[in-house]
């Protein structure tokens, strides 16, 4: 090039002679490393390699190339790398203790937003041990860049993660096998448009147990928006199999996670993100087989933080549940301290749960709870679930419907559970088959105090029932009043019975319309309702009539409600004034004026029992 004085010799596509002279390369849109002198593996191609990269032009890598050291490469052009070919990690790889994303076998860094793509190489890394830490190195880390691709992939043995994006504008990981990595096989952060699909990562599982801070997560994502996890397989991971966290819009699709230590799926908030986490959906997923080797493992599918979650059609189960194998089915809640973010709408529907704990440590298929702050509402619709389902907080309303809990046998300790528990403010259950439980369902209304709740449960099959088989109102010191509805229910085959088929809590929660219709018990039991706490409570109008009674205990007896209740609303003091505080009326307890002149009070209504506090009822017009 006669014309050209100053290009640099890159010992590949410019050459310059003592003369001075630039003779280029004819190039055909693209380079090889070989243009650059690079020799197959075992040799040393690191020179080669990264002239290569730095001329700027598409690469094809259809060689075997090995590198002494890592390969940097710092750009402003747009970099696309194709391939058939592989680099590997050289025994006298320079080592370093320096774990971050910069210590990998080839780094490119943006400088400017520019696309990247790499497609089809493979990366032999030399991880020679569990916890070789002074070998700490990536495959392949990318950072910077607007739009990212990395697909059709290999790594093998990476000493630390094998494939790391970070701060990009749009991420594809798509159709790569990852196998062995000593820390995550794909971890993207700081990045939006994140897809992540159809990929194979398999770790070393169980073996990692010598240190339980290796092995990794499958699947990491953190500080990212809009992530799409999508028919990946995920296998013996020593953590987590995917996991995301300080994520918004969250979508895991299709994704079959195996034989992990930690928790299968697992969405969770990050103190500090930038935005609250919003969306997070979990649909078609198979997570099975986790394996106890961490003391802190938790679910197969988890979230948290999140304002409106959907889980639904997922298959999950733990068929090794052995000794020490504690973990939920799934479970949302919120950190105590609020500060990330908070559940709002949480919708569970259409999940097979196998049994996924220890049957001595049996712990619920589904959990939705400490939901602080207000308006939630929980949906728990038509699940197949080994284990009970808890539901609810406080503050919003819950619904659990057309599930079939305890589908499987029996736990050895399901004393240890109810079938179904609401603590929410309103609640529904409906249309639930619930086998083999200590009780049938529970309903223990937590904060906010002083309030209303109302329960209604509805056309529920209950079988194999050991003690109750609906247990109602506070076990806290929640204050407030309770509408309940127990209708239309089968309780059959009662077994080691001898309470009552019912307990109402009526304790701190006032009961104060109770009705108890058309219901079928038949079994072991010693009375159809029993109270607890009744000393300190209020039970108002009640309806109980229609139910068909069976009981094989010798000494059944009626239940009374009127004998068993302190006070029933209903047997009201005649006054004109509100009573003095030597009275001792009980919180609800009403009073009415005998013969209210217009614009006089037409009666009173005690507000709280321990300051003898009253609230007029209105005035005649």
């Amino acid at each position: 090039d006669p014309d050209d004085s100053t290009s640099a010799d890159n010992n590949g596509t410019v050459i310059v002679t003592s003369g001075g002279h630039r003779w280029k390369r004819i190039l055909d849109g693209y380079v090889t490393p070989e243009m650059f002198g690079a020799t197959e593996s075992p040799n040393d191609s690191y020179a080669p390699i990264r002239s290569c990269l730095y001329a700027g032009e598409p690469v094809v890598w259809d060689g075997d190339y090995a590198t002494s050291k890592k390969i940097d490469l710092r750009t402003s052009t747009h970099v696309h790398i194709s391939g058939v070919g592989s680099l590997t990690e050289l025994a006298s790889f320079a080592d370093s203790n320096d774990a971050g994303e910069s210590e990998a076998l080839l780094f490119i860094k943006a400088i400017t937003p520019v696309d990247v793509t790499v497609d089809g190489v493979s990366f032999m890394g030399r991880r020679v041990n569990f916890s070789n830490w002074t070998n700490f190195r990536y495959s392949l880390a990318i950072t910077g860049a607007a739009n990212v691709v990395i697909s059709n992939c290999h790594s093998n043995e990476s000493s630390s993660i094998a494939f790391s994006v970070s701060s990009a504008q749009s991420v594809k990981i798509q159709s790569n096998t990852i196998y062995n990595p000593m820390y995550h096989p794909i971890f993207v952060k700081d990045s939006t448009e994140v897809i992540i699909a159809d990929n194979n990562v398999t770790g070393f599982g169980a073996a990692a147990g010598i240190d339980p801070t290796v092995g990794g997560i499958g699947i990491g994502v953190g500080n990212s928006h809009n992530v799409i996890i999508r028919n990946n397989i995920i296998d013996n991971m020593s953590d987590t199999g995917t996991k995301t966290e300080g994520c918004t819009n969250v979508i895991y699709e299709g994704n079959v996670v195996t034989s992990s230590g930690k928790d299968g799926i697992k969405i969770q908030g990050a103190a500090g993100q930038d935005s609250e986490p919003t969306t997070a959906v979990i649909s078609g997923n198979i997570v099975k087989d986790l394996y106890p080797t961490r003391v802190d493992g938790s679910s197969l599918i988890q979230v948290s933080d999140t304002k409106h979650v959907t889980v639904s059609s997922n298959v999950i189960s733990n068929d090794f549940a052995t000794t020490g194998s504690v973990r939920w089915g799934i479970r949302s809640f919120n950190h105590a301290s609020g500060t990330v973010g908070h559940a709002g709408f949480v919708v569970v529907n259409g999940n097979e749960i196998g049994n996924c704990a220890d049957d001595l440590n049996p712990l619920p298929s589904v959990e939705l709870i400490g939901n602080i702050g207000g308006g939630h509402t929980h949906v728990i619709n038509n699940n197949m679930c080994y284990s009970g389902i808890i539901g609810g907080d406080g503050y919003g309303s819950c619904t659990i419907n057309g599930n079939i809990v305890g589908a499987a046998a029996s736990t050895s300790n399901a004393l240890a559970l109810s079938g179904i528990k609401s603590l929410s403010k309103s609640t529904t259950v409906s249309s639930n088959i619930i086998r083999g439980f200590d009780i049938g369902v529970v309903v223990s209304v937590t904060d906010p105090s002083d309030t209303e709740y109302s329960t209604t449960i509805t056309g529920n099959t209950l079988e194999n029932i050991t003690l109750r088989q609906f247990d109602i109102g506070s076990q806290s010191s929640t204050i407030g009043r309770m509408g309940l509805n127990i209708s239309s229910n089968s309780c059959v085959n009662f077994v080691q019975s001898t309470e009552g088929a019912i307990r109402l809590r009526v304790a701190q929660v006032d009961l104060d319309a109770v009705s108890i219709i058309g219901n079928t018990f038949k079994g072991s039991y010693r009375t159809l309702v029993e109270f607890y706490g009744y000393s300190s409570g209020v039970i108002g109008s009640y309806s109980i009539y229609g139910n068909t009674e069976d009981s094989t205990l010798g000494t059944y007896f009626k239940a009374n409600f009127v004998n068993k209740c302190k006070r029933v609303l209903g047997d009201y003091a005649e006054s004109s004034t509100a009573p003095s505080v030597d009275k001792g009326y009980k919180r609800g307890d009403r009073i009415y004026h005998v013969a209210p002149a217009s614009g006089t009070d037409i009666g009173f209504q005690c507000t709280n029992e321990g300051l003898q506090s009253w609230a007029s009822m209105g005035t005649l017009a």
